[in-house]
């Protein structure tokens, strides 16, 4: 039978040990990259006249009440969201 408290008393001293910063460097570097191309792509900023450039039609499933910013507003937003990605 699993028993918490056991698993977490044989994970604790794993908690403390010393490692290397460098897969944590590298991962975050590779998260960083992946995102930046995620607010590119898959986030719409290439296409983003045909995506929000209708502030008639609602964008967000399940929230027809929030209307999306202007297109103008979009590309300041997605711009910001970039920038914050570099840092």
């Amino acid at each position: 039978m699993f028993r918490l408290r056991e698993f977490f008393a044989n994970c604790r001293p794993h908690l403390y040990e010393r490692v290397s910063a460098e897969s944590l460097a590298v991962l975050r570097i590779a998260f960083g990259f992946l995102m930046a191309i995620d607010c590119w792509n898959e986030r719409g900023l290439t296409v983003a006249e045909q995506r929000w450039g209708d502030i008639d039609q609602c964008h967000f499933p399940l929230f027809e009440t929030i209307k999306p910013m202007p297109l103008k507003w979009m590309r300041i937003l997605y711009y910001v969201m970039l920038g914050g990605e570099s840092n």
